[in-house]
This record gives C-alpha cells, structure tokens and sequence, in this order.
C-alpha cells in the first residue's frame, strides 16, 4: 500500500464524508437497522452514531488499518449513545464470519471499490440470518446548478479518471439497478442528495474517488490537480450547492 493510500487517502474519506448535510441521509436508511448489524466498508465510522436503539451490536469491516483506527475513535465518542463495536480488518470479498448469524449487512457508497462485487454480496447473503435485511445504497455523478463547473468537472470524471474506473462502476452509475441481485427485493424509494460545500470540500470529495486514486499511482500526478485552477476559477463562491441522485437497494433473504 502506497503513502498515499495509507495516509491521506482515509482523511480525505473522512473529510468528503463527514458534512453533517449528508447525516439526514444516513438516518433514513440506517433507522430500518436491527439486531447484530455488519457494515461493509465503515470507513471512518461516520455511520455509526446514526444507527438506532434496535440494534445491538455492529461488526464494521473495513480493509484499511488506518480507517479502523479512525472509527475506533468515532465509536469511543458516541460509547454512550450506540451499541458495542466490533471492528474486522477484512474484505467483503471472505467475510470471516459464521454464516446465518447477522441480521441486518448495511452497505454505504463502497461497492465500487470492492473489487469482486458479486462474491461480496454472496458473501453478505451467506451471513444473513433467515429474514435478515441487505440495505445498500449509493449516489450517482454529482452536479451544481452552474454548467463551467459541472464541465469541469466531467473533464475529470469522463476524460482524465474515464479509464481507470472500475468496471463495477457501471453498477453505480446505473443506481445499483443493473447488479445482479441475490436477496427479495423490498421496495425502495429514490431521492436527491444535497450538500452545501466550499471550495476545498468539492475538491477533496473528487480526490477520493478510488478513479482518481488509480490515475496518481498510475501516472505520478494528481488529476484533479489538473483541472483545480479552472475549477477555483469557476466556483466564484463560499459555498454551492453539490446534488446527487441518491439510490438505495433494499432485499430480504
């Protein structure tokens, strides 16, 4: 694992994810969580003070050793308000769990990083309890209301980044609804997402992408290095307003 990937990787992750716009959005879909709950990628542990007086223990499996580290943190701050934590420096892709003992697998924003995404969810559905509950959920390519900045920024999502997407994120970009699907599906309503970001939030969110992530080891440089000064030049304010098409997938076993 590269510098970059163990050190500022995860603070950006944390920065990007951390707006307490976007908590809204987590309470929705994390309020139907029950029982023993496994999170699939807890990142920074930015969920874990949204979940429920339902659930009773939560197993967040994370794959970066300096991620665990921050959720660590994150469950010691909100010790009082959550269930107990348990933390699995593991991959989606070998859950090391029994199967049929979790009731509830939550999932935010991480499949495309995943990188065999149909041995995950197999994965997830071995672990489910019968009657168990599969929540995932995900957003599309974000966009202002200002047509310089959203080209800007699709020269870096399209042209500079295009290549080294996943081919899972065709998944995403699809709302999750072209992924072959191995649980009952429970009926899920779709909605905007809505941030208010400066500058340097927008620009640290587009250095998390794992797309840009790949060009730097790949080519030595930064891509959104590439396009910040017209994107500095273009954004003209304190803050504006970021949207993306919020998409959640629900199923039973």
């Amino acid at each position: 694992m590269s510098f970059y990937q163990e050190h500022v990787v995860p603070h950006l992750v944390k920065l990007a994810m951390r707006n307490r716009e976007l908590e809204p959005y987590r309470e929705r879909v994390i309020a139907g969580a029950e029982g023993r709950v496994l999170e699939i990628g807890i990142g920074a542990g930015a969920n874990l003070k949204c979940y429920p007086a339902s659930v009773k223990e939560i197993i967040g499996l994370e794959p970066s050793a300096r991620l665990i580290s921050m959720a660590r943190h994150a469950a010691a701050q909100s010790a009082d308000r959550i269930a107990a934590v348990n933390f699995m420096e593991a991959s989606a892709e070998a859950i090391p769990l029994e199967p049929g003992t979790v009731d509830t697998v939550v999932m935010t924003w991480t499949l495309c990083s995943i990188p065999a995404p149909l041995q995950a969810l197999r994965e997830m559905r071995r672990v489910l309890k019968p009657g168990g509950v599969f929540a995932a959920w995900t957003y599309a390519d974000c966009h202002t209301s200002d047509a310089a900045i959203n080209a800007i920024k699709n020269r870096l999502y399209i042209d500079l980044t295009g290549p080294y997407w996943p081919p899972e994120r065709a998944f995403v970009d699809a709302g999750y609804r072209t992924l072959p699907f191995p649980f009952v599906e429970i009926a899920a309503p779709e909605f905007a997402m809505i941030a208010q970001w400066d500058i340097e939030h927008f620009l640290a969110y587009l250095r998390t992408w794992s797309a840009s992530q790949r060009y730097l080891k790949a080519k030595g440089e930064d891509p959104v290095a590439l396009i910040e000064p017209q994107l500095r030049a273009a954004w003209r304010a304190r803050v504006r307003e970021v949207r993306w098409r919020f998409h959640l997938r629900v199923g039973r076993i």
